[in-house]
């Protein structure tokens, strides 16, 4: 995702005007937290890299994964019609739902997250991974994984 909990910083009194996490989601509720801050204040972001995410082979990251729980964002979708930002920020989250149901073969799920990004919205690199075949993402994430080995770091998202 765009934003992480561990690199994301808010001023305390944030939370009396949009409230906290919504304890009713099962997943993204971070990033529910995220769309309601900013509907509400300016927000920030900096490409510095403040925090690693590391998977590891039994994290939760990486368990048996039901993607129909992640967040869908339709609770957002009037509202993303008339701010481009907004539209932007789940456009790069659905892009990310997209890799992930791909990685994982749930088609449902990327179709119906792939038709509603606009993706004059995407950078090239986010436009050529979602493009590739479940195999090719796979062999582009082992790639990656090895060049990281080396100190070479990459994003889709830089």
């Amino acid at each position: 995702s765009v934003l992480h909990s561990s690199s994301f910083v808010v001023k305390k009194d944030v939370f009396s005007k949009v409230g906290r996490y919504n304890t009713s989601l099962k997943t993204g509720e971070d990033t529910d937290l995220y769309v309601r801050i900013g509907l509400h204040f300016n927000v920030a972001f900096s490409s510095r890299i403040c925090a690693q995410h590391r998977l590891l082979k039994d994290s939760l990251s990486r368990s048996g994964v039901d993607l129909s729980s992640k967040a869908s964002f339709q609770e957002y979708e009037i509202q993303e019609v008339g701010n481009p930002a907004l539209k932007k920020f789940l456009d790069l989250n659905r892009f990310s739902i997209c890799v992930a149901a791909k990685l994982y073969g749930d088609k449902s799920t990327f179709q119906e997250n792939f038709r509603k990004i606009d993706r004059s919205n995407l950078n090239g690199k986010q436009r050529f991974l979602i493009g590739l075949s479940r195999p090719a993402l796979k062999a582009m994430i082992k790639l990656k994984s090895f060049l990281s080995s080396f100190g070479i770091r990459s994003s889709s998202f830089k």
